[in-house]
């Protein structure tokens, strides 16, 4: 039987820390791609993740607007999953906070399911995020969730996207077969509050 080489082991046994430390319990997140999602986090910030909390997810039970669990949170998260099984989300290191209407700040916007991540356009002026006190808008609505609705409507890759799509399709982006299906069904979303080491 041939023994696994130190390094490659030491990897493996990384990895299964970091499924086991960040998104714990995550109902959208499979465990494999955890490190994808830090990899983008430390790309787009050169901070460390040091820890994830969950702060929202959709619940049928609990009708609250999820402003009141994300707004005033620097550093959020939000994956969904579509009804098709598709995987999207974004992040984006400003607060929502009523009465500022939109955001300067870094974020980024991803495909799980094909492990993509798409950055904003160079010299691009729109914001990162626009405050509205009933859906949570990323980028130019390219992730536009309203609160307690089962549904994301998106603009991935319109000419005015804040995101740059890469020539990566909007069919591929949310697993659909025509471009102009931007509006479907979800099983679920989540938010998630990230905690960087800063040193």
């Amino acid at each position: 039987m041939k023994q696994a080489k130190l390094p490659e082991v030491a990897k493996e046994l990384i990895t299964v820390y970091k499924q086991a430390r960040f998104f714990n319990g995550s109902e959208i997140i499979p465990p494999e791609r955890v490190n994808f999602i830090l990899d983008a986090l430390w790309d787009l910030t050169k901070c460390r993740c040091k820890g994830t909390k969950l702060i929202h997810r959709l619940d049928s039970q609990n009708t609250s607007n999820f402003h009141l669990y994300i707004d005033k949170k620097e550093n959020l998260l939000v994956v969904v999953k579509l009804s098709n099984g598709s995987i999207v989300g974004g992040f984006t290191n400003t607060t929502l906070e009523t009465g500022v209407s939109s955001s300067n700040g870094k974020g980024f916007c991803f495909n799980l399911n094909h492990e993509r991540v798409f950055k904003p356009r160079n010299g691009t002026s729109q914001n990162v995020t626009t405050y509205d006190s009933f859906y949570f808008i990323l980028g130019n609505a390219e992730i536009r969730l309203r609160t307690g609705e089962k549904k994301i409507f998106s603009n991935f890759g319109i000419a005015r996207s804040y995101f740059d799509n890469l020539d990566f399709p909007r069919t591929d982006f949310l697993g659909v077969t025509k471009a102009e299906n931007n509006e479907l069904d979800i099983e679920s979303y989540e938010f998630y509050k990230i905690d960087f080491d800063y040193e």
